[in-house]
């Protein structure tokens, strides 16, 4: 049997409860006088006139008891009507505050509970309706603030993305899908390495997403390649905690740079190929000269010749420098590796040196951890190395000072190190010191290319070393270099 759900509203219920509490009373006086009646009128009575006077009585108790029904029932109604009106329009609000409508007031005029009930009810209302205003107000000024960002964002040249601890792309700009031919669908939720051509390996990679400074990308419609710089910063936020530690990167396109960069180390390696031959050349016949090949020469001329003949061969040395950088950048450069001494490396360098060493009357010593020490390495490439940096302690070394060149071993690596009792070098310049035509290293340098600490740093690592300064202004340098001892 199914149960029939009835919904009875307030109303209903108060008039059932004022007229059940109305009639019950009635019922109650009607049967006790009726008892009384029965007892008073005694046992002499005929059986006529006990059923003329019963029924005169039960007529009369009926008139009563209708009467007191409906003046019960009336009084019922309005009262049901008094209580249950302004629960009611507050029961209406309740609904209305519900649906997000908070003007709403409840209208009641009473001093009682239901009253008081009715002021707190409107006090709420207002306290709603302000907040509600503030939290429109403010969410206005966030959306407003937000589109500006994504406008910006949108609009910028610089492509912008941004990644998480796994290297899982989070969100990208519309520049980094023009530039990769892909919808933003595409390009979200894949992985860095599978959107950029990152120039480093996937273990540095895990070591620090800073660490990335440069990428290509291929736009996958057109095959046309984009150089892009990169600059990496981590994402912290107190209030969201997921973010903590996330990446974004800023992209910016140096493919024009990149391609005049080109062009200009192109134009300085054709014009150092053309002129290497003609100072050889120069080179050479001042030699005969000097030898008295074309006839003898005065002491004044001597002079002379061997001046011009230093000044050319320091022109040569910068010429085949720049050829060098150049065929190491460009991959061109062979090695030829072979089993080598180093401590004979050094000794051979010193003594190319010692000429300068004297001139400035500097003190140079050498100490090897061990006799011999055997790497792997093109011999003339390292020498090449070891007198750069020997000849800049030489240079940046006032006269009369102390050049130290020593060895240690740390795990399978020789370590090399020339320190001097120079001027030192500033720690805003150590970062820069290794780049080509760095500001640092033009400020620091006399005379050269400025390329001589690019060079050498391209040899070691062509070698798979590593090198690094280390120093203090006014305290001297410390130049270092590792690479594997031979097996």
């Amino acid at each position: 049997m199914k149960k029939l759900n009835i919904k009875v509203n307030i109303r209903t219920r108060l008039l059932a409860y004022f007229l059940f509490a109305s009639i019950l009373p009635l019922s109650v006086l009607t049967i006790s006088s009726t008892t009384l009646f029965y007892q008073s009128i005694g046992p002499e009575v005929s059986e006529s006139l006990l059923d003329k006077l019963t029924a005169k009585n039960n007529h009369l108790i009926f008139q009563v008891a209708l009467v007191s029904a409906l003046a019960g029932t009336s009084l019922a109604y309005i009262f049901s009507r008094i209580i249950a009106s302004p629960i009611l329009k507050i029961i209406k609000a309740t609904n209305s505050i519900e649906k997000g409508d908070f003007t709403q007031k409840v209208e009641v005029s009473s001093e009682d509970e239901i009253g008081y009930l009715a002021q707190a009810f409107n006090k709420m209302t207002q306290a709603l309706l302000k907040r509600s205003q503030e939290v429109k107000s403010y969410n206005r000024l966030l959306i407003q603030q937000h589109d500006k960002l994504e406008m910006i964002i949108n609009s910028s040249t610089d492509g912008i993305l941004t990644i998480d601890k796994k290297f899982e792309i989070k969100s990208a700009n519309p520049q980094i899908c023009k530039w990769k031919g892909l919808d933003k669908s595409q390009i979200i939720g894949k992985k860095l390495k599978d959107i950029l051509l990152i120039n480093k390996t996937e273990n540095n990679l895990e070591e620090l997403p800073r660490a990335i400074t440069n990428a290509q990308v291929i736009n996958e419609q057109t095959n046309e390649k984009y150089y892009l710089d990169i600059n990496c910063s981590t994402m912290k936020s107190d209030s969201n905690p997921q973010i903590t530690n996330n990446y974004v990167l800023i992209l910016r396109d140096v493919t024009e740079k990149k391609e005049l960069d080109k062009i200009k180390e192109d134009f300085v390696a054709t014009l150092t190929h053309d002129l290497k031959v003609p100072i050889l050349a120069n080179v050479q016949n001042l030699e005969y000269m000097k030898k008295g090949s074309y006839g003898v020469l005065s002491e004044k001329q001597s002079f002379i010749t061997e001046h011009l003949i230093s000044s050319n061969q320091d022109l040569l040395r910068m010429v085949n420098t720049i050829l060098d950088t150049y065929k190491y950048e460009a991959g061109k450069y062979n090695l030829v590796l072979k089993k080598v001494d180093l401590c004979s490396v050094i000794t051979d360098s010193i003594k190319d040196l010692m000429p300068l060493l004297k001139q400035k009357e500097h003190f140079i010593t050498f100490t090897p951890h061990i006799e011999n020490i055997n790497i792997n390495a093109d011999k003339q490439e390292f020498k090449r190395v070891i007198i750069n940096l020997i000849n800049n302690a030489i240079t940046y070394t006032p006269n009369n000072g102390t050049i130290k060149v020593f060895t240690k071993q740390e795990d399978n690596n020789v370590v090399v190190i020339i320190e001097d009792n120079g001027i030192g070098i500033a720690d805003s310049y150590i970062s820069n010191l290794f780049k080509r035509y760095s500001k640092e290293v033009n400020n620091l340098r006399k005379i050269g290319t400025g390329l001589g600490l690019y060079l050498s740093k391209q040899i070691v690592e062509a070698h798979g070393g590593k090198i690094w300064a280390e120093s203090e202004k006014n305290n001297g340098s410390k130049f270092q270099f590792c690479v594997k001892i031979y097996e």
